[in-house]
Order: structure tokens, then sequence, then C-alpha cells
């Protein structure tokens, strides 16, 4: 399948949980979808922000690590609204918050409670790479078919 045919997947997760989800990352990416986050473009070209923007604009399934410790996270709020104002504009897009490390429905900004989300505070890295794969596996289906 041509890249531009693949949905787009989003991550959005604060900088203390950077291994964990390197790790998730590379499951999401056997399932053959486009991947992106922040640090993709920080680290990859002078003009990252710009690049940030494109990948906001251009994914269709967003996938929050939401902590306690990453929800004072400026960037992430950012991505967020982001997310959560395409979503209300568009049935394409699809917003998966995911809730570790001891964090609360509560907790997440009020636009994500309406979301379908997991909560994996009591799973396993693998368990919840099996759920992410399962879930996304769902939607690319339908967003692809």
């Amino acid at each position: 399948m041509p890249l531009k045919d693949k949905p787009s997947v989003f991550i959005s997760y604060s900088g203390v949980e950077s291994d964990d989800i390197k790790q998730l990352r590379k499951h999401i990416e056997r399932l053959e979808l486009h991947v992106s986050d922040d640090a993709t473009f920080q680290t990859a070209s002078s003009n990252w922000r710009r690049e940030l923007e494109r990948a906001l604009r251009r994914a269709n399934i967003y996938l929050f690590f939401i902590s306690p410790k990453g929800l004072d996270s400026a960037w992430t709020n950012f991505e967020m609204g982001v997310a959560a104002a395409r979503a209300s504009d568009s049935s394409d897009v699809t917003v998966i918050p995911v809730l570790r490390d001891g964090a609360k429905w509560d907790d997440i900004p009020a636009v994500l409670r309406r979301t379908r989300g997991i909560d994996a505070n009591k799973m396993s890295a693998s368990e919840l790479a099996e759920k992410l794969k399962l879930t996304l596996e769902g939607i690319s289906e339908k967003k692809v078919g």
C-alpha cells in the first residue's frame, strides 16, 4: 500500500516517557502505518516546528500517552488541542487517549474525555502493545477499506 494511502498515526507523549514509547512505536510501525511524533522532527530537521505542524495536520489517528507527569507539557496540550479540533471537524479522525502511570480519566482535558481510550495503568508493555495493535488494525481497516 503506498504511504499516502496508509492511515497516519501521530504519537504524543511527555519526554520523560520516551523510552517506553519507543518500544510501543516499534509495535505500531509493524502494522505498516505511517507513524510520527515530535521527537522525529526535532532530530531530523532544523524546521521541526513546521514539520510537526504538517504531521499534526496529516494525521488521522492520534495516540496520546497520558501520565500525571506529562499533563503539564505545553506541547502535549497543544497537540491535544489540534487533535480535538480535527476530530470535531471530521469523522475520519480518531483520538485515542492512553492512560498510564496512574493517570485517571478526570486528569485529562475535558475535550478528550468524550473519546474512547485505553486505561493502560494495569497493563504490561506487551499487553498494551497488543491492545494498540487490535485497536489500530480496526481503525486502519475502516479508513482504507
